[in-house]
């Protein structure tokens, strides 16, 4: 994920240790001797995903940075709307959001701006991003298998980005219900970012994640339905990211994150970069489609009253699909005569 984000506009470099584990803090220290002089001017920002291990990991080599000369310091993200609020004892994880930290951090440094000032931008930025999780399968760890158990009628609500368990099992329901439970953890009434979205006049982006398994059949539908529900709860949706952000192996699932944004906030999500995730067309402004022709009401139904819960859920253009199967079905028995007559004629 990290490694993605490393471009221009971006992120410098980025250190991984073994699956889903941190790098020891040596190995840290020797990509900040081998991106940074010491006698260099250059200042160091660390960021981090908000986990046990990352935090211990990168935080010893920070000290030992500090030690040996640089100028560094750390920023500990965590977007995860499942662990807040009352009774959550364990701090917010960092998921797919922290693109849009790594976007901010390398647009304000192509500004020039100091170490102090960027890691104060992105304290004031970090409170108004929230992501939500779901899947329908666990993450198969490779050497390790699945990382926790679901039955094939589960959804698991609330996953961490190493494959996790989340903190709620639902039964398997429609893509729109389930999108309805994920909005509801992240812009509802007991969302963190509930404050920080009244202030900015419900004026949002939008980053959906696929976690790697989910096909971009189901993905799309997930999108729509996103943007839809969002529109109707008077959303302003400034801009629309989509893709594979922070995967999980071949977990069929997606996150959701909404960031609360003002002109500030956009302009530097437009900044120019580029990098293997993030190339220079997610700079481009992507807003909801409003052409007319896209609305329900522009699609013909020539039989309000059809049987389309029969056939698949198809609300128009029965007759061409109907003829279609008929026509194949025509083939395939003229197929199987010339077969039989061949064959018979051989015996």
């Amino acid at each position: 994920m990290f490694s993605g984000f490393v471009g221009s506009g971006l992120l410098t470099a980025a250190i991984a240790g073994d699956i889903f584990t941190s790098p020891p803090a040596g190995r840290t220290l020797k990509l900040i001797e081998t991106i940074v002089p010491k006698d260099s001017d250059n200042e160091i920002l660390i960021i981090v995903a908000n986990y046990t291990g990352d935090c211990l990991n990168f935080g010893l080599a920070l000290e030992r940075a500090i030690l040996d000369g640089y100028k560094a310091d750390i920023f500990v993200f965590g977007e995860d709307v499942a662990f807040y609020g009352e009774g959550k004892r364990t701090g917010q994880r960092g998921l797919a959001g922290i693109a849009f930290i790594h976007k901010i951090a390398g647009a304000l440094a192509d500004e020039g701006l100091d170490l102090k000032t960027i890691k104060s931008a992105l304290e004031y930025f970090a409170p108004s991003i929230g992501t939500i999780s779901i899947s329908l399968t666990a993450c198969n760890i490779p050497g390790h298998g699945a990382s926790f158990t679901i039955g094939p009628n589960d959804i698991e609500l609330g996953l961490g980005a190493h494959g996790e368990a989340g903190i709620q099992r639902l039964e398997l329901c429609s893509a729109n219900k389930i999108v309805e439970t994920m909005l509801t953890h992240v812009v509802g009434q007991s969302s963190p970012l509930k404050d920080y979205l009244k202030q900015n006049n419900n004026q949002i982006v939008v980053l959906i994640n696929n976690l790697g398994g989910m096909s971009q059949f189901e993905f799309n539908i997930i999108i729509k339905e996103t943007v839809s529900q969002l529109q109707n709860l008077k959303f302003f949706i400034n801009r629309i990211y989509c893709g594979h952000f922070m995967t999980s192996f071949d977990m069929s699932g997606i996150s959701i994150t909404v960031m609360a944004v003002n002109k500030r906030t956009l302009q530097l999500l437009d900044a120019p970069s580029s990098s293997s995730v993030w190339n220079q067309l997610q700079n481009k402004p992507k807003i909801v489609n409003k052409d007319i022709f896209l609305t329900k009401s522009n699609f013909v139904q020539s039989d309000k009253t059809s049987e389309y819960e029969a056939i698949d859920g198809l609300k128009f253009g029965r007759h061409l699909f109907l003829r279609s199967i008929e026509l194949s079905c025509e083939a395939l028995v003229s197929w199987f005569k010339f077969f039989i007559i061949k064959f018979c004629s051989i015996s």
